[in-house]
């Protein structure tokens, strides 16, 4: 086998053989930072556990005009802005419909009507002849009403509400303990050869 660069970090070709393709192990420079899909760090790489409560963010990098690659958003935070929910300016409007009740009849209790004229001082056809007279009506009235009343109302209503409401809502915000659901990573430097 033809001699092998340790400190080479790009593909080598067996000479001795003619073919194949060795990686060297320290194909990755030190000091590199890398996303891993687990808990803890891999062998030879150390975690950064400074680094946390943070969503991905893809950049451009900062020398085309995008945020700088390696850091934090300079503007991003968890704080959302208070607002409102604001509806259109509308009616609630029902059908044209009456109110009715059942056939019915308003009933007294039985009575009489009793009058007691005053005292003339005669009876018109005797002078001096005093007459006093009780007049009693009979006592078998109830004072039931006809029962073919129904009480219904007009049909014109339509019970529309007024125009000008817009139901917006309070102008509040979620908490900032709000989180979105997400996959776990962590990052990763590579240790020192």
């Amino acid at each position: 086998m033809a001699d092998y660069e340790s400190t080479y970090t790009g593909a080598q070709v067996d000479a001795g053989v003619g073919y194949g393709i060795l990686w060297n192990t320290n194909k990755i420079a030190a000091a590199t930072k890398a996303i891993f899909y687990q808990d803890t760090a891999p062998t030879t790489w150390t975690i950064n556990n400074t680094l946390d409560d943070k969503l991905l963010f893809i950049t451009k990098g900062s020398v085309a005009g995008g945020q700088t690659g390696g850091g934090s958003h300079s503007t991003g935070t968890w704080t959302q802005l208070n607002h409102t929910h604001t509806g259109p300016s509308h009616t609630h409007t029902g059908p044209s419909h009456t109110h009715t009740g059942p056939s019915h009849t308003h009933t007294g209790p039985s009575h009489t009507h009793t009058v007691t004229p005053a005292d003339r001082g005669g009876n018109g056809t005797t002078p001096g002849f005093a007459v006093t007279a009780t007049w009693t009506s009979s006592a078998s009235g109830t004072g039931a009403t006809g029962a073919g009343g129904t009480g219904a109302t007009g049909a014109d209503g339509t019970g529309a509400t007024g125009a000008d409401g817009t139901g917006a809502t309070g102008a509040g915000a979620p908490a900032n303990t709000w989180r979105p659901a997400a996959y776990c990573a962590i990052i990763a430097t590579k240790d020192a050869y």
